[in-house]
C-alpha cells in the first residue's frame, strides 16, 4: 500500500471519528491484521464492540482532519446532445487538444449565447 493511500485512509478514519465533532486534531495509526483481536488478555475486560491492538502502532504523519463532498451526475441519454461540450474550456475549438492556442474565443461565446437564447 502506498504512503498516499495510507494518508487518505487515515484522513477518512479521523474524519469519521469523534475528533471531527470535537474539532480536535488526533493521530491515526495502522497495524497489521494479526495484531488486532476481539479477545482481551486473561484478567482484563474488553467492552462489546471493542478491539485489542497488540504490538507496534505505525503512526501516519501529516494526515489532515478534512473532508470533501462531491456530487456527480450524468444527463439522461436523450439529453446528452444538448449538453455536449458544456464543460470544455472556452478557448478550445472542436477537434483541438488541451494545448491548443486560444482561438475563436469570441465566436464560441457568441455561439453559446445564441444557443442559450433559443
Amino acid at each position: 500500500v502506498t504512503p498516499k493511500t495510507l494518508v487518505q485512509a487515515a484522513t477518512m478514519c479521523m474524519s469519521y471519528s469523534s475528533a471531527w465533532t470535537s474539532k480536535v486534531t488526533v493521530s491515526a495509526y495502522w497495524v497489521y491484521s494479526d495484531q488486532v483481536s476481539k479477545t482481551a488478555p486473561s484478567g482484563e475486560y474488553l467492552p462489546t464492540g471493542s478491539f485489542m491492538v497488540r504490538g507496534k502502532r505505525n503512526y501516519v504523519l501529516h494526515a489532515p482532519l478534512q473532508m470533501a463532498f462531491a456530487l456527480m451526475f450524468r444527463p439522461a441519454k436523450h439529453c446528452e446532445a444538448l449538453h455536449r461540450g458544456e464543460r470544455r474550456p472556452a478557448y478550445l475549438v472542436d477537434g483541438e487538444d488541451e494545448g491548443a492556442p486560444r482561438v475563436r474565443v469570441k465566436q464560441q461565446q457568441q455561439q453559446q449565447q445564441q444557443r442559450q437564447s433559443k
